[in-house]
């Protein structure tokens, strides 16, 4: 994974929840099931990817950390989808991932990355305008 390993944590935390499942869901997005009835979206292959199954236990901090890094793959996904229909600048972005109900603190880095690959400069997008 590029941002956080999955694997045993170090907390102390000792409830652990269960994957009881990766459903398909609509729009490019699984989602997954968990023991404590809870879910979130995940980008598809991203279970595959990442070694992510039905059975798996995991403490409530790598859950955090799994459905953390899978929102940033998801909404870098959808900052790369707009970038592809037209140059946007920082500012616009974030208030479309805003729009896409994407969580405040994780637009920064999903802008950051983007800028560091060379997908969103403000150089070009101005002259672009």
């Amino acid at each position: 994974m590029d941002r956080e390993e999955l694997g045993e944590s170090s907390s102390s935390q000792s409830v652990n929840i269960t994957v009881t499942g990766i459903e398909r869901g609509a729009g490019g997005k699984d989602v997954c099931l968990l023991s404590d009835g809870s879910s979130f979206f995940i980008p598809r292959g991203y279970a595959a990817k990442h070694g992510l199954s039905p059975g798996q236990s995991f403490s409530s901090a790598d859950i955090e950390i799994i459905e953390r890094n899978a929102l940033f793959v998801l909404a870098k996904r959808k900052a790369l989808e707009l970038l592809s229909y037209r140059e946007h600048n920082r500012l616009q972005l974030k208030r479309k991932l805003l729009l896409k109900e994407f969580p405040e603190d994780i637009i920064p880095e999903v802008l950051d990355s983007l800028v560091d690959e060379g997908s969103l400069d403000e150089e070009r997008f101005c002259r672009m305008w």
